[in-house]
């Protein structure tokens, strides 16, 4: 069984697919507040939590809402450029890393974009973000065999993230691995079941399979 060739996910419907997942993380790396019994802030991050006292808004939430607006904008370098400010206040936080290598890897900087993912990983081997942008920075270099392991890998920290089992499904089928980029393909059907990307995952698969 040979691995399809980089046609398949070069197609305008992976690239759809390749922004559903960049709007995901960039979501996902937002700050997002939430507040105990004590009416204290506590800001989650990949991190972790951690409370912060008083009722006012957080500059550095903010800050990363901005920085994902932007992102959403194509601001990129305006984007790049808060996100490497909020590396300097928070050094050893991993979502500015997150942050900063979703933006190069959306400028094509797939190894600058890897090195920041391993750096934010450095700093919190559990983030979830880091391992889906990883596997995503293979993915785009149809390195499918790398894109699954650090897919699978953010899998077994959360085995219901539609994010990862359709980084899962895409690596999956570039592989020829049928069955499980199907059976990926359906629990992403699941847990997204209004997405209206469903169709053009069902089509990589399938033109997966047309290519064995």
């Amino acid at each position: 069984m040979r691995t399809p060739t980089n046609k398949l996910l070069t197609m305008n419907k992976y690239v759809q697919l390749r922004i559903l997942l960049f709007v995901a993380l960039t979501v996902i790396v937002l700050v997002w507040n939430t507040r105990d019994e004590k009416g204290r802030r506590t800001e989650i991050g990949a991190a972790g939590a951690v409370v912060v006292e008083g009722d006012g808004e957080s500059l550095l939430a903010d800050q990363y809402r901005v920085a994902a607006d932007l992102v959403g904008m194509g601001k990129l370098l305006e984007a790049e450029n808060l996100y490497m400010e909020l590396m300097k206040q928070e050094s050893r936080s991993p979502d500015a890393y997150v942050g900063l290598a979703t933006c190069r890897a959306m400028r094509n900087d797939p190894v600058s974009a890897r090195q920041l993912y391993n750096k934010a990983l450095g700093l919190a081997p559990k983030s979830i973000n880091a391992l889906i942008g990883l596997g995503s920075s293979y993915m785009d270099e149809s390195d499918y065999t790398n894109a699954a392991a650090n897919y699978e890998a953010a899998h077994a920290l959360n085995k219901d993230s539609p994010e990862v089992h359709w980084g899962l499904t895409v690596a999956y089928a570039g592989m020829g691995r049928q069955a499980q980029a199907r059976n990926h393909l359906d629990r992403f059907k699941k847990l997204a079941p209004d997405s209206r990307h469903i169709s053009a995952l069902e089509d990589i698969v399938g033109q997966s399979l047309g290519q064995q």
